[in-house]
């Protein structure tokens, strides 16, 4: 049981990964629409991609936060 839990979390989070080129600024809720999961799940997400560097918050108020998805940012920017 504890190895499907586990599998199924790496798996949502590679589909986060997948969704954040579509969406490379995005907030909670959409992320949390477009995998069809929890708001504290899509949460919980975008803190541990924020700890590992891969989103950046990109606005500083309470309430509808977006995070930009700043490595595919900068490399799309590099090559244009």
């Amino acid at each position: 049981q504890q190895q499907n839990q586990s599998a199924g979390a790496t798996e949502i989070r590679i589909l986060a990964l997948a969704t954040l080129s579509s969406f490379p600024v995005i907030s909670i809720n959409e992320l949390s629409s477009q995998l069809n999961i929890s708001y504290n799940t899509a949460n919980n997400i975008i803190n541990e991609f924020i700890a590992l560097n891969i989103l950046v918050e990109t606005s500083k108020q309470k309430r509808s936060k977006l995070f930009k998805f700043k490595p595919y940012l900068d490399a799309l920017e590099f090559v244009y």
